[in-house]
C-alpha cells in the first residue's frame, strides 16, 4: 500500500480531517510544472492568450502583484509557492479557460501568505 492510500486510510479510520493530515505526511502532494521552450512566448503572454483586452490586463496585474508577494515563499512541499501559481495558471491557459479561473490560480495562496506574513518567508 502506497504511504498516500496508508494516510488516507489511517485518517479516515481516526476521524482525523484532511487537513490534519497534510502536516503529517507530504507524500500526496503533487507538483506543479509547465514546460515553456526556448521558442514559447513568455508565460505572461501565454496566461493572456485567448483573452480580452480587460480580462488580459487583469491577469496581467494579478500576475505582477502575486509575483512580487509570493518573493521567495515556498509551500509545504519546498516547492516555491511563485513557480506553483504559475504552473497552475499556464495550465488554465492551456485548457483555454476563463480569466477569473487564471485569477485564482496566479492568487491561490494570497490568503494565506496575507494572513500569515512570517510563517512563508
Amino acid at each position: 500500500m502506497s504511504t498516500c492510500r496508508r494516510v488516507l486510510a489511517r485518517t479516515r479510520s481516526e476521524g482525523d480531517s484532511a487537513s490534519d493530515c497534510r502536516f503529517q505526511d507530504n507524500a500526496c502532494m503533487v507538483a506543479v510544472t509547465h514546460s515553456l521552450s526556448a521558442s514559447a512566448a513568455s508565460a505572461l503572454d501565454l496566461l493572456r492568450e485567448g483573452l480580452g483586452p480587460d480580462d488580459a490586463a487583469r491577469v496581467e496585474q494579478a500576475h505582477d502583484w502575486a509575483r512580487g508577494l509570493y518573493g521567495e515563499r515556498v509551500l509545504g512541499t519546498r516547492e516555491p509557492t511563485w513557480s506553483h501559481a504559475l504552473g497552475m495558471a499556464l495550465i488554465a491557459a492551456s485548457l483555454r479557460l476563463d480569466a477569473d479561473t487564471r485569477l485564482t490560480s496566479l492568487c491561490f495562496a494570497v490568503g494565506d501568505v496575507l494572513s500569515n506574513p512570517e510563517k512563508h518567508r
